[in-house]
């Protein structure tokens, strides 16, 4: 008896073995993830509340930098501010999109990769692929930047010369050299990625097709064009010949351009006066 009362005690003293501490690429966290965590929760507490937050604690230096922890920190931050589960890095955001930029006009579409693109803007390609799935959606996205920064709808109170001023634009859009490497590469992949294709229309066409649109519409208000005009085929004929000069005929579209096919256009679309 006394001696199944030593084992016992003996087995209740013996100390637990711990669990195994978890790794992320080689790097042992316990204690230092915790402190990560606790110092971006920190962060937030200090900026949502200043008087009541506590000050930071750092992990220590030893440890240095980890690309996953910090992502772990923006999860903390963001899922604290009810945002989605990864917040981008605005910094490294912009660096990406500024070094496919440069990349297009350096290198082209078919030339740059997402390792290029990766040394360019100084991060790692797991960064840029938990942002874009694809190099096609890094410069789809690129495109979307240009076109917001180079297109403004004109309302000018004419047709006319709205739909001068908005072909004119987009023709300058799409012959610029980064644009221009931009949409060939976006539409070669388009043809055997539907849903990098969905993602062009919903993101660029159907926003441009809609200033087409609007501009045909304030002119049937007006009374310059017919108003039983089919405003979706109309779109359609004014868009049709400036892509078969981008990616067939090879031929420019500019000024005169937009100018020509306007004034052919309105042959058919104009108003006419009933007694004539």
């Amino acid at each position: 008896m006394a001696r199944h009362s030593a084992q016992t005690t003996q087995s209740a003293q013996k100390p637990k073995s711990r669990p195994q501490q978890r790794s992320v690429c080689g790097t042992r966290l316990g204690v230092t993830l915790d402190q990560r965590l606790d110092a971006a929760t920190r962060d937030l507490d200090q900026t949502l509340n200043p008087k009541e937050a506590h000050p930071r604690v750092n992990p220590p230096a030893s440890l240095g930098h980890h690309p996953d922890l910090s992502d772990l920190e923006n999860d903390v931050v963001s899922v604290a501010k009810g945002g989605p589960g990864r917040r981008r890095s605005e910094t490294s955001h912009q660096a990406i999109l500024q070094a496919a930029a440069a990349l297009l006009l350096e290198l082209g579409y078919v030339g740059m990769s997402i390792e290029a693109i990766a040394r360019r803007a100084g991060v790692g390609k797991q960064t840029i692929y938990r942002w874009w799935p694809s190099k096609a959606e890094v410069v789809l996205e690129v495109y979307g930047e240009l076109v917001s920064q180079s297109s403004a709808e004109p309302d000018t109170g004419s047709v006319q010369r709205d739909l001068v001023a908005w072909i004119d634009q987009m023709a300058t859009l799409l012959t610029a050299s980064a644009s221009a490497q931009a949409l060939a590469g976006i539409m070669a992949e388009a043809q055997v990625d539907p849903v990098l294709a969905q993602k062009f229309r919903d993101q660029i066409i159907t926003g441009r097709r809609r200033v087409v649109c609007d501009i045909l519409q304030r002119g049937i208000q007006r009374g310059e064009l017919r108003d039983d005009l089919n405003l979706a085929l109309a779109a359609d004929l004014i868009y049709g010949p400036i892509w078969y000069r981008l990616l067939l005929s090879g031929d420019v579209p500019n000024r005169q351009f937009a100018e020509q096919l306007v004034d052919q256009l309105l042959l058919g679309l104009q108003a006419f006066d009933e007694e004539g």
